[in-house]
């Protein structure tokens, strides 16, 4: 009788509890580890994004002076900004029974 005892709790560790633990702690914890490592991987092209312009700003200011650099970061955003401004509605396409114009 011990070791049906020893046995069915073997077969318990060994079958059930591994198995659940492989279809539910495995997976949240693969997605875990990929949730972190693409946050740090944002994190450190956002921080190069930001050196870059911070290094073409600096460039630009030994070329032209500084308030042309501003300038001429000023005019890219406002055309940038235009061009993100007239995406912001996509147009619709009239309809075959539309009479009002």
């Amino acid at each position: 009788m011990d070791q049906f005892a020893t046995r069915f709790a073997d077969f318990l560790d060994d079958k059930i509890v591994k198995r659940v633990r492989s279809l539910t702690d495995d997976g949240v914890n693969r997605l875990l580890v990929g949730v972190v490592l693409g946050l740090v991987a944002l994190m450190l092209v956002l921080l190069a994004v930001i050196f870059f312009l911070v290094a073409l700003f600096r460039m630009l200011g030994t070329w032209v002076t500084v308030e042309g650099a501003y300038a001429i970061f000023g005019g890219l955003f406002v055309i940038a900004g235009a061009f993100v401004w007239s995406k912001r509605f996509p147009k619709s396409k009239p309809t075959e029974g539309n009479t009002n114009g």
